[in-house]
């Protein structure tokens, strides 16, 4: 079932080969077929030079500069959101190539693809691998062991995303230019929107090694912080969990749905 009616899309840099080995014959043993989405590699991008990226609101923003490889992550995930469009299919299943997922997969997939919540024009997007889970609500079961739920705020990194067609189209056309790393920019819009929801305990675990797609992530920020950096990120934090209490209340009230 998921093979014909989920087109499911890896990506995978282009000098990884032994990356994209693991990572498919894992989801091979899953019964998960995909198409890999080439990754744009940090290594030959300049965000400071690139016109897509706006450096000056990152800077205004995060209180840091973006490194070249998370504009380079957050290019190929907009490539592969433009895949899950081209495919014409409701959903669109995103994998980064450094995940690990078990046997049970598929079947659980399938039990969250019934789940009527993914056919609602409020659901954009379902993270399938988050680290930790904060301020959510439970909306049901989708497999055995696991649950569907609102995530209010939503969970960083960017593994294994479930698009759907709406939130796929809604993610390509909410820039005009780049101006947060992908998995800043996804909780940001999750928070306000509402529209993000998350599988708990997750589906997909980081793999063995660290992701080489945004490789570099933290040495050029570390060393190139502005004086308000702390202030900017407790900012962003109160702000963003003061938001997702008010979406969880919202809910629990009936003020907001699925």
């Amino acid at each position: 079932m998921v093979d014909r009616a989920l087109p499911v899309f890896l990506i995978n840099l282009d000098r990884c080969p032994e990356r994209l080995q693991r990572a498919g014959e894992m989801l091979e043993r899953a019964g998960i077929g995909f198409t890999r989405v080439p990754a744009a590699d940090g290594r030959f991008l300049d965000p400071d030079r690139d016109a897509h990226c706006d450096q000056v609101a990152c800077r205004r923003l995060l209180g840091r500069p973006m490194s070249a490889g998370e504009f380079g992550c957050y290019l190929s995930h907009l490539e592969a959101a433009r895949q899950v469009l081209l495919s014409g299919a409701p959903h669109g299943l995103v994998f980064e190539d450094d995940i690990t997922v078990g046997p049970e997969f598929k079947q659980a997939l399938e039990a969250l693809l019934d789940r009527p919540e993914l056919a609602s024009s409020r659901c954009d997007v379902v993270h399938l691998g988050p680290d930790r889970l904060k301020y959510f609500t439970r909306l049901g079961s989708c497999g055995e062991g696991h649950a569907l739920v609102a995530a209010h705020y939503f969970p960083m990194t960017t593994r294994a995303l479930l698009w759907s067609r709406a939130g796929a189209r809604r993610f390509i056309e909410a820039h005009a230019r780049v101006r947060l790393p992908v998995d800043f920019f996804l909780r940001e819009e999750m928070v306000r929107s509402g529209r993000g929801l998350a599988v708990w305990p997750p589906l997909v675990r980081p793999g063995d090694s660290e992701s080489t797609i945004e490789a570099g992530r933290s040495s050029r920020a570390a060393g190139e912080k502005r004086w308000n950096y702390g202030f900017l990120k407790r900012k962003r934090l109160l702000t963003n969990r003061l938001r997702a209490v008010a979406r969880k209340l919202t809910l629990r009230l009936g003020l907001w749905s699925f």
